[in-house]
């Protein structure tokens, strides 16, 4: 094949029903499966990642959530110091 294109399916078609006499659908020569060449993807696929995009916004979410929670666990650990503190000092 002298560099022209044409589609596989109809290529093989021609190939396998006309055998060692095979010729390009396009210019006409004679032609042997060696001579093809791809040039495009098989089959492109389209991914939908709206559900991993929503994922991420929910893990950063949570993770925005989970500081909070620390910090407010941090300061309620103050206070419960800052109270046997004082009770202690009551006591005495």
């Amino acid at each position: 094949m002298n560099e022209c294109v044409t589609v596989l399916p109809c290529f093989l078609q021609d190939y396998t029903s006309a055998g060692r006499n095979a010729v390009c659908p396009t210019c006409k020569t004679k032609t042997t499966i060696k001579d093809i060449r791809k040039h495009y993807a098989n089959a492109v696929k389209v991914t939908d990642t709206t559900e991993v995009e929503m994922l991420r916004n929910s893990n950063a979410a949570l993770h925005i959530k989970v500081s909070g929670l620390e910090v407010e666990l941090a300061r309620k650990d103050r206070e419960i110091s800052d109270l046997v503190k004082r009770l202690q000092e009551g006591k005495q």
